[in-house]
C-alpha cells in the first residue's frame, strides 16, 4: 500500500517538474489517474487484510460442506473482484495512462531528457499490455513480469538523473 501512495507523490512530483507552474489540465489528468491509481491497487491490498481473515474464520467453525463451498463462493468472487481492481485498473491500466500522459508532456515541454519520455512510453505500453486478461487474452508471465520491471527501472532511472541534476534544475 505504501508503494502504492508513493507512485501517486511520485507522479504529483514529476508531472511538477515536467510541466512547471504554468500547467493547465494536462497536470490535473496526470495526477487524477496516479491518484486512481493509488486508490485501485489499495482496494487490491485491502481485500486481503479485510474480508479474507473474516473467510478463513467461517471456513473454520463450518460444519458442511455446503458451508465450507459457501465460504469458497465468497472467497472467489472477492479475490477476483479486488485483484482485477488493484492489479488490472491500478496497476496496469490508470497507472499506464498517467504515465502515458507524462511522457507526452514532456515530449512537448521537454523539460527532462527525451530518454525519459520514450521510457515512459515503453513502461505505459508494457503496463497495458499486462492488463489485455480482461479481453480474455493471457498477457503470459513474462509480460507481465516485463511490464512492471519496466516501470520500476523508468522510476529508478529518472531518480538517479534527478539527484545528479538536481542542482541545475533548482538554478532554473
Amino acid at each position: 500500500m505504501v508503494y502504492s501512495i508513493l507512485f501517486a507523490i511520485s507522479m504529483t512530483l514529476l508531472a511538477q517538474v515536467v510541466l512547471g507552474k504554468d500547467s493547465g489540465i494536462l497536470i490535473k489528468i496526470i495526477i487524477a489517474f496516479a491518484i486512481a491509481s493509488a486508490l485501485a491497487r489499495s482496494i487490491g491490498i485491502v481485500r486481503w487484510l479485510a474480508p479474507m481473515f473474516d473467510l478463513a474464520r467461517i471456513w473454520e467453525q463450518a460444519t458442511t460442506e455446503e458451508q465450507r463451498q459457501s465460504v469458497s463462493v465468497v472467497f472467489e468472487t472477492i479475490n477476483s473482484y479486488g485483484g482485477t481492481i488493484g492489479e488490472v485498473l491500478g496497476v496496469s491500466i490508470f497507472a499506464a495512462i498517467s504515465i502515458l500522459f507524462l511522457s507526452i508532456a514532456n515530449f512537448i515541454k521537454k523539460t527532462l531528457p527525451m530518454w525519459f519520455s520514450a521510457f515512459g512510453l515503453i513502461s505505459a505500453l508494457g503496463l497495458l499490455w499486462t492488463s489485455v486478461e480482461i479481453l480474455g487474452i493471457d498477457p503470459g508471465s513474462i509480460a507481465i513480469f516485463m511490464g512492471t520491471t519496466i516501470v520500476q527501472l523508468w522510476f529508478l532511472f529518472i531518480g538517479i538523473w534527478l539527484l545528479i541534476k538536481r542542482n541545475k534544475l533548482l538554478a532554473n
